[in-house]
């Protein structure tokens, strides 16, 4: 079943604003201690993308829904010569443990890239789905910035699969 990148992106986007709200209904238990990370996190990362071979420059939402998951909405804008070449990603992400350093995750994504002349010429916009795993700083650090690093596989119909490297600085949009 095939979805077009307008309905996937509008799925994403709907669970970026209910998600959250959901869990901030769920700090407002009068007999429970907030937890110094459910505040949402706002950064610029930089990466490479071994496919295309070129530099990306971003930036990554994160929202904290608990102990151990996450959503991660992200951009990255490759700086290829000459072509526009973008992908926008709706990832939910996973400690084993809070105080981890590691977490890993999937998500959905939507691309477009230019694809060599002998397979099909121009600009394709798709969706794809996204693996990804990480190391970032824990969030009961209580520290306002959160640096990270990414390994991405993309998995996008029509393309070769994607592999990026990406990292950044996530800085804390309030205060607990």
């Amino acid at each position: 079943m095939s979805h077009s990148p307008l309905t996937v992106a509008g799925m994403a986007i709907g669970l970026l604003v209910v998600l959250p709200q959901m869990s901030e209904a769920q700090d407002r238990h009068p007999h429970s201690e907030p937890f110094p990370g459910h505040i949402a996190e706002l950064g610029l990362r930089t990466g490479y993308d071994a496919q295309l071979g070129v530099a990306s420059a971003g930036g990554q939402l994160r929202f904290p829904l608990g102990l151990f998951v996450e959503i991660l909405a992200s951009g990255d804008y490759f700086l290829s010569e000459g072509v526009s070449q973008w992908q926008a990603n709706a990832d939910a992400g996973f400690r084993p443990l809070p105080t981890e350093l590691i977490y890993g995750g999937i998500g959905l994504s939507i691309a477009r890239r230019v694809l060599e002349p002998q397979e099909r010429p121009g600009p394709l916009t798709r969706p794809g789905v996204n693996l990804l795993g990480g190391i970032a700083t824990p969030r009961q650090l209580r520290s306002s910035i959160r640096p990270y690093a990414e390994a991405r596989w993309t998995f996008i119909r029509d393309y070769d699969r994607q592999f990026s490297l990406v990292g950044g600085i996530n800085v804390r949009l309030g205060k607990r």
